[in-house]
């Protein structure tokens, strides 16, 4: 049997992680699902959860239920397993932000390769974490038995399911991480953005605080793989130096670049989650530096004293 290869895309909101995703997908080798670990979200219409804010509206412009691929997986996960799909759970428990976990998150960037591995496992291991790799499996199982594909993209982005996904493995896949990262200060003015236009309030400095912990517990777990199957990029050079940094991808992947992937294409594609607008309307990549004029200086002093370490860290 062909090993098959799940490209995982971990990062923070408003990182820029649906735009690489779309502009990976673009690649006629490679399919993506989106964020998978919502799949339950959207399947049974939870009012909680990602999907109440898109209408759980595929990305081909469907409603989940009624769309024809996500039907056809449906159907042969019943055929197979004479269970309904919305019964899987692929979303592995998050932890809970506690000064321990904090500690111990920090520890490990200390801490040599072999007991880092032992602390994440210590941190993230458990039955449901096993239970969301296992039904993450068998939806890709699904995806490629459909597509014929042997390539996916899993753009779920949060440590724990890309923790479940190489602590519990498949023998038929092989996981790559991109860890795609963008500016701290730029993210928050993102997400604070975009919660105005929901009419949200949001607290600059625990938005702050969240964008850092993500990242350092995704860095964190670089520890668990090889050199080769990690790697990291900035959203700020997959804007602005889009072939370059897309080349670079590709090189990781081991797949042959195609100069389409730096495009904005209106292919049907069937993701679930990403960016709300997902770029409609738009034909060009364009970085937006809003926040270097629009931070206030106390949200730049909060900054600092927050987001700083972990800013540079990540090489801003």
């Amino acid at each position: 049997m062909t090993r098959n290869t799940i490209i995982f895309i971990a990062s923070e909101l408003r990182s820029g992680s649906t735009l690489l995703d779309v502009l990976l997908s673009n690649h006629r080798d490679i399919t993506s699902v989106g964020e998978i670990d919502h799949l339950q979200n959207y399947l049974t219409l939870s009012p909680v959860g990602p999907g109440t804010t898109r209408n759980w509206v595929c990305r081909c412009g469907e409603r989940f239920s009624e769309c024809s691929f996500w039907s056809q997986i449906a159907r042969k996960h019943l055929q197979e397993t004479q269970t309904d799909l919305s019964e899987l759970v692929t979303a592995s428990p998050a932890k809970r932000r506690s000064l321990g976990l904090l500690l111990a998150s920090l520890l490990i960037l200390v801490a040599p390769r072999k007991y880092g591995i032992r602390l994440n496992q210590m941190l993230y291991s458990s039955d449901r974490s096993r239970e969301a790799a296992e039904n993450c499996y068998t939806v890709l199982d699904h995806v490629r038995d459909v597509t014929g594909g042997h390539v996916f993209i899993d753009s779920s982005k949060n440590a724990e399911n890309l923790f479940a996904l190489k602590s519990y493995p498949n023998a038929n896949y092989r996981l790559k991480v991109i860890h795609i990262v963008r500016d701290g200060r730029a993210v928050a003015h993102s997400i604070e953005n975009r919660s105005k236009e929901k009419n949200r309030r949001t607290n600059y400095t625990k938005v702050v605080a969240n964008w850092a912990w993500t990242n350092l517990l995704i860095h964190n777990l670089k520890a668990l793989f090889d050199d080769s199957d990690f790697i990291r990029i900035r959203h700020e050079d997959l804007c602005t130096d889009t072939k370059s940094t897309i080349e670079r991808v590709c090189e990781h992947l081991g797949l042959p670049f195609d100069p389409i992937m730096t495009e904005l294409t209106d292919d049907e594609r069937h993701n679930i989650g990403g960016t709300p607008r997902q770029f409609s309307g738009k034909t060009s990549i364009a970085l937006d530096e809003r926040w270097k004029t629009e931070t206030a200086a106390w949200k730049r002093a909060a900054f600092f004293l927050v987001g700083g370490a972990a800013n540079k860290l990540l090489g801003y």
